[in-house]
């Protein structure tokens, strides 16, 4: 059986981050006969430019989709 997990992991530290990464490390300890995968569509460091279109956002993003497909 496999499991993947889309989500943001750290760093930056946000609290989706910090619960996704304590469950693939919760449930790697607990199902150790099941896989489990992720992929991290968290950005890389936080902008103050919020909103805002920028280059290097989207090919992070571009990249992410390109992950989950």
């Amino acid at each position: 059986m496999k499991v993947l997990l889309i989500g943001p992991v750290p760093p930056p530290i946000t609290g989706n981050s910090i619960i996704n990464d304590k469950i693939i490390n919760d449930f790697q300890s607990y199902y150790k006969d099941i896989c489990m995968n992720f992929i991290n569509v968290g950005v890389p460091a936080f902008d103050s430019n919020f909103g805002t279109f920028n280059i290097k956002k989207l090919f992070i993003y571009l990249y992410q989709y390109k992950l989950i497909y």
